[in-house]
């Protein structure tokens, strides 16, 4: 039987864990891991998958996991793509064309097609990763 992939806010509690909850467990004790992570599955319940677009939030959570820019993968799953659009206006950076394929499932001949007709924009010698990612939105 399938299971049916996880929500934003599924998600969002899961990868959280592994980022801030896991690592305290050694420094911090269980006792204090465990009500951190309780706290966590609390507050993630609550938190609507339309929040998430909220830019302040998306570049929050998209730290908070990364630390940086994520996985190229990682835009393609219900964080990724929640995340994305929020993170639309505070994203400036460029990555290459082979990036931008694997973002969008695409051949890089693809992506050259796509600048050429303008659809998405050519940053310096790469393409600029938040029209990568309006394009990716848009094909949801």
């Amino acid at each position: 039987m399938a299971t049916s992939p996880p929500t934003a806010s599924q998600q969002l509690f899961a990868e959280l864990s592994l980022a801030l909850v896991e690592p305290s467990r050694a420094l911090l004790g269980m006792d204090i891991a465990n009500l951190l992570e309780n706290r966590l599955a609390g507050r993630t319940d609550s938190l609507p998958d339309e929040a998430l677009v909220e830019p302040e939030i998306a570049s929050d959570i998209i730290w908070a996991i990364h630390r940086g820019l994520p996985p190229l993968a990682w835009w393609n799953t219900p964080l990724g793509l929640a995340c994305a659009q929020g993170a639309l206006g505070a994203l400036d950076e460029r990555i290459s064309y082979r990036d931008a394929a694997t973002i969008l499932g695409v051949s890089t001949s693809a992506i050259q097609g796509l600048v050429y007709r303008k659809k998405i924009v050519q940053h310096g010698d790469g393409i600029d990763l938040a029209s990568t990612l309006k394009r990716l939105l848009d094909k949801k």
